[in-house]
Order: structure tokens, then C-alpha cells, then sequence
């Protein structure tokens, strides 16, 4: 145990001792029930959540003109 996570304890341990009426006898209790509350309190957090996908790219339409950036023309149909 380091000294902060023992300073974080005790402080905790005193303010639970003071809030129960500061009664005798009862530091251990008050010492491991603080030392669990600052456990869970500092306890590392599970995995960071994935990253979130790179965004998706459109696949390139294919150009009518065959890629070469010539303009087109449509024709009209013919009548019969």
C-alpha cells in the first residue's frame, strides 16, 4: 500500500467514525471499511472500448466516358 492510498484510507476512516457518533473501539472496522470503499473507488477500469471503425469509403462509380475524363454525349434513339 502506498502512502496516498493510506492517507485516502485514513481520511475515509475518520469521516466514517465521525458520521457513526465517534464511537470506541470501532477503528478497525471503520479502517477496512474504508480500505474496501477506496478500493473500489480506485479499482482500473475493465479494457477501453474498441476504437471505432475507420470510416467507410464509397466505392468509385465506374465513369461512362472510360475513365479518361472525355466528355460523353447520349444520343437521341432513332424513329422507326
Amino acid at each position: 500500500m502506498d502512502r496516498d492510498e493510506e492517507r485516502l484510507i485514513r481520511e475515509r476512516a475518520y469521516e466514517i467514525w465521525e458520521r457513526e457518533g465517534r464511537p470506541e473501539g470501532r477503528s478497525e472496522e471503520h479502517w477496512r471499511q474504508a480500505a474496501a470503499e477506496i478500493a473500489v473507488a480506485v479499482e482500473k477500469p475493465a479494457a477501453p472500448p474498441p476504437a471505432a471503425p475507420p470510416p467507410r469509403r464509397s466505392r468509385p462509380v465506374p465513369r461512362r466516358d472510360g475513365g479518361n475524363g472525355a466528355a460523353t454525349t447520349r444520343r437521341k434513339p432513332e424513329a422507326p
